[in-house]
Protein backbone atom coordinates (compact mmCIF):
# COMPACT_ATOMS: atom_id res chain seq x y z
CA UNK A 1 0.00 0.00 0.00
CA UNK A 2 0.90 3.30 -0.47
CA UNK A 3 2.38 5.71 2.52
CA UNK A 4 0.09 8.50 3.54
CA UNK A 5 0.87 11.54 1.50
CA UNK A 6 2.28 14.52 4.08
CA UNK A 7 3.55 17.81 3.15
CA UNK A 8 2.49 20.22 0.67
CA UNK A 9 -1.23 21.22 -0.15
CA UNK A 10 -2.55 22.12 3.02
CA UNK A 11 -4.43 19.07 4.03
CA UNK A 12 -6.40 18.95 1.27
CA UNK A 13 -4.14 16.29 -0.92
CA UNK A 14 -5.50 13.05 -2.60
CA UNK A 15 -4.65 10.08 -0.31
CA UNK A 16 -5.33 6.68 -1.72
CA UNK A 17 -8.02 4.30 -0.58
CA UNK A 18 -5.58 1.82 1.01
CA UNK A 19 -3.46 4.48 2.33
CA UNK A 20 -7.06 6.03 4.36
CA UNK A 21 -7.14 5.77 8.12
CA UNK A 22 -8.72 2.50 9.18
CA UNK A 23 -8.11 1.15 5.68
CA UNK A 24 -7.06 -2.66 7.38
CA UNK A 25 -10.09 -3.05 9.34
CA UNK A 26 -14.26 -2.04 8.95
CA UNK A 27 -15.49 -2.43 6.01
CA UNK A 28 -14.75 -1.23 2.64
CA UNK A 29 -10.86 -1.02 1.02
CA UNK A 30 -8.39 -3.19 2.92
CA UNK A 31 -6.06 -3.15 0.50
CA UNK A 32 -5.24 -5.37 -2.90
CA UNK A 33 -7.70 -8.69 -3.69
CA UNK A 34 -4.96 -10.61 -3.09
CA UNK A 35 -4.97 -9.20 0.45
CA UNK A 36 -8.29 -9.86 0.76
CA UNK A 37 -8.46 -13.17 -0.67
CA UNK A 38 -5.25 -14.48 1.79
CA UNK A 39 -7.07 -12.63 4.55
CA UNK A 40 -10.62 -14.55 3.83
CA UNK A 41 -8.76 -17.96 3.67
CA UNK A 42 -7.11 -17.64 6.64
CA UNK A 43 -9.54 -16.65 8.64
CA UNK A 44 -11.93 -19.02 6.90
CA UNK A 45 -9.02 -21.65 7.76
CA UNK A 46 -8.90 -20.60 11.74
CA UNK A 47 -12.84 -20.98 11.69
CA UNK A 48 -12.36 -24.80 10.17
CA UNK A 49 -10.03 -26.17 12.60
CA UNK A 50 -11.66 -28.54 15.33
CA UNK A 51 -14.68 -29.58 12.90
CA UNK A 52 -14.07 -32.63 10.46
CA UNK A 53 -14.15 -30.95 6.49
CA UNK A 54 -16.04 -33.44 4.36
CA UNK A 55 -15.20 -33.63 0.86
CA UNK A 56 -17.47 -31.89 -1.72
CA UNK A 57 -18.32 -34.42 -4.27
CA UNK A 58 -19.57 -32.18 -6.90
CA UNK A 59 -18.58 -29.96 -9.65
CA UNK A 60 -16.61 -27.20 -8.50
CA UNK A 61 -18.46 -24.26 -7.82
CA UNK A 62 -22.14 -25.60 -8.14
CA UNK A 63 -24.36 -25.37 -4.87
CA UNK A 64 -24.07 -27.83 -2.43
CA UNK A 65 -26.90 -30.65 -3.06
CA UNK A 66 -29.36 -30.89 0.25
CA UNK A 67 -30.52 -34.33 1.28
CA UNK A 68 -33.96 -34.18 0.13
CA UNK A 69 -33.04 -33.86 -3.27
CA UNK A 70 -30.48 -36.86 -4.00
CA UNK A 71 -32.89 -39.51 -4.20
CA UNK A 72 -34.06 -37.85 -7.61
CA UNK A 73 -35.95 -35.31 -8.62
CA UNK A 74 -37.60 -32.17 -6.56
CA UNK A 75 -41.14 -32.69 -5.81
CA UNK A 76 -41.57 -29.12 -8.10
CA UNK A 77 -41.82 -29.58 -11.56
CA UNK A 78 -40.33 -26.42 -14.13
CA UNK A 79 -42.02 -24.21 -15.66
CA UNK A 80 -41.97 -25.90 -19.03
CA UNK A 81 -42.56 -29.68 -17.73
CA UNK A 82 -46.11 -27.84 -16.41
CA UNK A 83 -46.76 -26.48 -19.74
CA UNK A 84 -45.57 -30.01 -21.47
CA UNK A 85 -48.09 -32.10 -19.23
CA UNK A 86 -50.68 -29.32 -19.85
CA UNK A 87 -50.27 -29.69 -23.59
CA UNK A 88 -50.25 -33.36 -23.26
CA UNK A 89 -53.39 -33.08 -21.48
CA UNK A 90 -55.15 -30.56 -23.90
CA UNK A 91 -54.13 -32.99 -26.89
CA UNK A 92 -55.61 -36.16 -25.52
CA UNK A 93 -58.77 -34.25 -24.46
CA UNK A 94 -59.16 -33.14 -27.78
CA UNK A 95 -58.75 -36.58 -29.03
CA UNK A 96 -61.07 -38.06 -26.93
CA UNK A 97 -63.61 -35.44 -27.80
CA UNK A 98 -62.88 -36.16 -32.02
CA UNK A 99 -63.18 -40.28 -30.92
CA UNK A 100 -66.52 -39.41 -29.16
CA UNK A 101 -68.08 -37.22 -32.05
CA UNK A 102 -66.81 -39.90 -34.53
CA UNK A 103 -68.42 -42.46 -32.73
CA UNK A 104 -71.99 -40.00 -32.43
CA UNK A 105 -71.84 -39.66 -35.83
CA UNK A 106 -71.76 -43.46 -37.00
CA UNK A 107 -74.37 -43.86 -34.37
CA UNK A 108 -76.54 -40.83 -36.33
CA UNK A 109 -76.23 -42.66 -39.56
CA UNK A 110 -76.81 -45.95 -37.94
CA UNK A 111 -80.02 -44.83 -36.53
CA UNK A 112 -81.36 -43.18 -39.81
CA UNK A 113 -80.64 -46.02 -41.96
CA UNK A 114 -82.57 -48.55 -39.81
CA UNK A 115 -85.05 -45.73 -39.59
CA UNK A 116 -85.47 -46.12 -43.11
CA UNK A 117 -85.55 -49.43 -43.29
CA UNK A 118 -88.18 -49.63 -40.88
CA UNK A 119 -90.54 -47.43 -43.13
CA UNK A 120 -90.25 -48.24 -46.36
CA UNK A 121 -92.67 -46.09 -48.23
CA UNK A 122 -90.67 -43.07 -46.68
CA UNK A 123 -87.36 -44.65 -48.04
CA UNK A 124 -89.11 -45.18 -51.71
CA UNK A 125 -90.25 -41.37 -51.16
CA UNK A 126 -86.92 -40.04 -50.36
CA UNK A 127 -84.74 -41.58 -53.29
CA UNK A 128 -87.58 -40.72 -55.50
CA UNK A 129 -86.92 -36.88 -54.92
CA UNK A 130 -83.07 -37.50 -55.11
CA UNK A 131 -83.63 -38.84 -58.38
CA UNK A 132 -85.85 -35.51 -59.13
CA UNK A 133 -82.60 -33.82 -57.97
CA UNK A 134 -80.46 -35.80 -60.56
CA UNK A 135 -82.59 -35.86 -63.73
CA UNK A 136 -82.10 -31.75 -62.79
CA UNK A 137 -78.98 -31.96 -62.41
CA UNK A 138 -78.43 -33.87 -66.12
CA UNK A 139 -80.46 -30.82 -67.55
CA UNK A 140 -77.81 -28.32 -65.91
CA UNK A 141 -75.08 -30.69 -67.39
CA UNK A 142 -76.51 -30.87 -71.16
CA UNK A 143 -76.69 -27.02 -70.72
CA UNK A 144 -73.00 -26.91 -70.14
CA UNK A 145 -73.22 -25.64 -66.90
CA UNK A 146 -70.39 -26.63 -64.72
CA UNK A 147 -71.28 -29.13 -61.84
CA UNK A 148 -69.49 -29.11 -58.30
CA UNK A 149 -68.80 -32.02 -56.32
CA UNK A 150 -71.47 -32.78 -54.46
CA UNK A 151 -73.54 -33.21 -57.64
CA UNK A 152 -71.35 -35.29 -59.55
CA UNK A 153 -71.51 -37.51 -56.76
CA UNK A 154 -75.09 -37.15 -56.86
CA UNK A 155 -75.12 -38.44 -60.80
CA UNK A 156 -72.93 -41.39 -59.86
CA UNK A 157 -75.33 -42.56 -57.36
CA UNK A 158 -78.07 -42.94 -59.86
CA UNK A 159 -77.71 -46.10 -60.67
CA UNK A 160 -77.88 -47.86 -57.24
CA UNK A 161 -80.82 -45.73 -56.54
CA UNK A 162 -83.21 -46.91 -58.79
CA UNK A 163 -81.96 -50.42 -58.26
CA UNK A 164 -82.80 -49.54 -54.32
CA UNK A 165 -86.54 -48.35 -55.32
CA UNK A 166 -87.35 -51.60 -57.70
CA UNK A 167 -86.51 -53.97 -54.49
CA UNK A 168 -88.75 -51.30 -52.44
CA UNK A 169 -91.31 -52.79 -54.97
CA UNK A 170 -93.86 -49.70 -54.32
Amino acid sequence: PAARKTGGGGGGSYVPPGARKGSGTGRGGGGSLAERMRREREGSAANVSGIKVTKRTGPVGAASVSASVVGGASSEKSKSALRREKQRLAKEKAEKEAADAAERAKEEEEARVNANKADPAKRAKKISKTLKQIDEIKKKKESGVELNDDQKKKLASEEGLRKELASLGL
